[in-house]
Parts: structure tokens; sequence; C-alpha cells
């Protein structure tokens, strides 16, 4: 967790207020971070103001790790050593997919609300001393940023998977193609889809697939003419419970078909 706290205003002579408490964000996660998720960064910025100083707004930019997938609830606590109460007012978050500097957490540097920051009313209010307030969920908050990955979905690792919609990029027609995933199993029973882009069910196969072969990996090609195809095996397993980047390469000038495992 990383803060940053900035005076946004000043008394009647110029000089700057520093607020020695603040209701301090706090962020808890009702789910375990699963597996292999990638990390989302959490910035929950609020305005605060103290009674005792008026005309004074301070400003609170505080930065929490927190994993794809979960969903955080957010409150603020005042310190039993501050006597007086504290008004938290104009909470928003934003959830980036890379780390923001604090040197960067400020209002020039950070993106507009229209393009991340999602306003968070129900997390405004008076906090007395000692106190803290009722917990907000923050649900429906958008990743913003450049992640690592484009997206990220995770499965049951029994009946899930994602069908994905027509995309030109995975027609490979009679063109050389390349395919790469990053995979972990244990399974060396049966027949495991990766990849499946084959049209079946109304003639003959046509198309290709990746897929886990018995612990191996397969590379299936079909041309569509007759039962016609062809799958080609890696003699290395991959079913030993590590993340292996796989990868298959064809071409098709050579009639040379490449599957390919990286031990990493």
């Amino acid at each position: 967790m990383s803060s940053f706290f900035d005076v946004r205003k000043k008394d009647s002579t110029g000089n700057r207020f520093q607020i020695n408490e603040m209701a301090s964000p706090e962020i808890d996660l009702n789910s375990p971070a699963q597996e292999d998720t990638p990390t989302d960064y959490l910035v929950v910025y609020s305005e605060q103001t103290n009674p005792e100083q008026p005309g004074v707004v301070m400003v609170n930019w505080t930065e929490f790790p927190v994993n794809r997938g979960q969903t955080p609830t957010l409150r603020f606590t005042n310190s039993e050593s501050n006597f007086d109460p504290i008004t938290v007012s104009n909470t928003k978050v934003l959830r980036s997919a890379t780390k923001i500097p604090l040197e960067q957490l400020n209002a020039a540097d950070l993106p507009p609300t229209t393009e991340g920051f999602v306003a968070v009313p129900s997390a405004n209010g008076s906090v007395a001393p000692g106190q803290t307030t009722s917990t907000v969920p923050l649900t429906n908050i958008p990743v913003t940023g450049t992640p690592l990955l484009d997206g990220i979905v995770s499965f049951n690792g029994t009946s899930d998977f994602l069908e994905i919609p027509k995309n030109e990029n995975l027609n490979f027609g009679t063109g050389d193609l390349s395919i790469s995933a990053w995979v972990k199993t244990t399974s060396t029973s049966g027949i495991e889809v990766i990849l499946d882009k084959r049209v079946e069910t109304t003639g003959p196969v046509q198309g290709y697939s990746l897929s886990n072969y018995f612990g191996s990996l397969l590379l299936q090609l079909a041309d569509g003419v007759g039962n016609q195809f062809t799958n080609y095996v890696s003699n290395i397993s991959i079913a030993d419970g590590n993340w292996h980047h796989v990868a298959v390469t064809v071409d098709r000038d050579h009639w040379m078909a490449v599957v390919g495992i990286l031990m990493e």
C-alpha cells in the first residue's frame, strides 16, 4: 500500500495546513486470490476536512494491490488519537492494470474521471474518532491502463470453456500458421482441447485443433476432404503440473509441422 497526501487549500495568511490525523482508507478482500491471476492496483481518492480547521481540504491518494477477479470492500477509519471527527467526501476509485508510482498519485498524472475513476458516494460521510465507516463493496470497477494480458478468464477445470466470436485472425486457410499457449495440467487421460477451430457438424473434418493428448501436445490438421486429417504429437509430456509455454508452427510450402514445448 502507498499513500500520497496533498493540501488543497491555504489559510487566510497563505500558510499551508497539515492535518495530523486523517481517516485512513482500508480495503478488505472478500475472497482469496485465485492462483496465477495478475495483480491490479486500486487507487482510492478522497477529500477530507476537519471542522477545527475550516477552509482546509486534505486530499488523500492510497494505492492497494488487488488480484484480478477479487471484489474488495472499502471503509474509512478515524484514529482514536484524533480528537476531531473527519468528514470524507468526493470518494472515487481507479483500478489500474499497472502500478502507479507514488510520485504520480496526483490529479495531473492519473487518468481523468471519465476514463477510469468511479465515484463511490456511499463511502462518504463523517467519521468520529476511533470509529470506522460501513464497508462499501467496490463492484463493476473497470480495469484501466495497459495490462500485461489482453484479458483473463477463470475456468473451473472440468467443464468450462470460452467460445470466441468469429474472428478472421483465427482463419488460417492454406497459409502458414503458428499457435502458442501457456498450459498447466496433470491430466494424462483422454483429450483436452486447448484451442479448436474445426468444422465437422455436417461433413468431413476441416480446420485445426491443439490439444492435450494423454499428457502430450497434439496438433490436428484437416483439409475437409473425405476423412483426411493428420495428427502431430510431441514426444515430451506436458502433464507434470508445471506451467509450460507450448507452440506449434506449420510451414505449408515444405509440408512441415513442428509441435514444440518450451520447458519453463
